[in-house]
């Protein structure tokens, strides 16, 4: 099986070049959309090839756009559709600022325009006493999805200022579950998603040591396997546990030993569609959610044609700076 990276890279220019009607309503997660398009061209080698230095600079700019500015917290909103001048709402939101980071990253940006003061400030308004974070001050939930946005913010940053790490990670290991995984919330079932946040909010933090019982977790996620992933017991496989199940193997050194590469694989691939893109399973459309993780879980999977991803903050590795992956150098 060959990866069509010509129809998936002319897919995913589209999108960056024009949101199509079906993504109109996702309008208000335009840095999620840009996260998984240009870091999808990146997986599949083709983001430097695509995207010349000055098509980079608009899309840099126009990141910037979305960064709050004063009286308001710190960070990035959903979109300049989000702002009005008259604005008196706090719109940032935690997982945006993630999203738009990333994409600066991947980029080649400095991040030098980027007000980390007030990020930071932001996130410590953010944080509850639990450990746990909202995602914006308007009454969100909160969850292990918002601490990881939390810690990979951090760790692109290089500052944990004005969080309190040591309640996140007490919170984080507060949602492990007796079946091994973890779960959004304790109390809550395991999940494949909230497994990827916990797992790899811990490595970015330098705690993975700390979680309670390893052996557990392994047998839970090992038994996420059919031919590709599900995200918990009883449910359909689905391509985007291809990352999110893959990638904790992946952090905690057990992928090669636990993961069928050749199913995993066949499965991906069996819901890859003519268009470029890649579908959840055999009973779903395809969207670009999908189509990410799909190659998310190819690159993990080591397949050819793929460039490697970090496993915990999700981005290709040879476009992160030494000064995040090693911040002490």
């Amino acid at each position: 099986m060959e990866l069509n990276v010509d129809a998936i890279s002319n897919y995913l220019q589209r999108l960056i070049n024009g949101i199509p009607m079906q993504y109109q309503v996702m309008e208000t997660v335009l840095g999620n959309i840009g996260y998984f398009c240009i870091n999808g061209l990146a997986i599949i080698g083709k983001l430097d090839e695509v995207l010349s230095p000055e098509r980079k600079k608009e899309i840099i700019d126009w990141v910037y756009t979305n960064q709050v500015q004063p009286p308001l917290l710190g960070g990035f909103r959903h979109s300049p559709a989000h702002f009005t001048p008259n604005h008196t709402v706090e719109e940032t939101h935690i997982v945006m600022t993630f999203s738009y980071l990333a994409m600066l990253i991947l980029l080649g940006d400095d991040l030098s325009r980027v007000d980390t003061k007030r990020v930071m400030e932001s996130l410590h308004r953010l944080q509850l006493p639990n450990g746990s974070f909202l995602s914006h001050t308007l009454g969100s939930e909160d969850d292990l999805r918002f601490v990881f946005s939390a810690a990979a913010t951090c760790k692109m940053l290089g500052t944990n200022d004005g969080v309190d790490v040591e309640k996140a990670i007490e919170f984080i290991l507060s949602c492990q579950t007796y079946e091994g995984g973890f779960a959004y919330r304790p109390g809550d079932e395991s999940h494949g998603g909230a497994t990827y946040c916990a797992v790899a909010a811990l490595d970015l933090w330098g705690a993975l040591d700390r979680i309670k019982d390893k052996r557990l977790l392994a047998y839970w996620l090992s038994q996420r396997q059919e031919d590709g992933f599900n995200g918990r017991a009883h449910k359909l496989t689905d391509t985007c546990y291809s990352f999110w199940i893959g990638s904790p193997l992946s952090v905690l050194g057990w992928f090669d030993d636990i993961v069928d590469k050749r199913r995993l694989t066949s499965f991906i691939f069996s819901n890859y569609c003519d268009n470029g893109q890649f579908r959840p399973n055999s009973h779903d459309d395809p969207d670009i959610v999908h189509t990410f993780f799909s190659l998310s879980g190819l690159s993990l999977a080591g397949y050819p044609g793929t460039e490697p991803i970090h496993p915990s903050l999700g981005i290709v590795r040879k476009y992160i700076p030494e000064r995040i992956l090693n911040p002490q150098i």
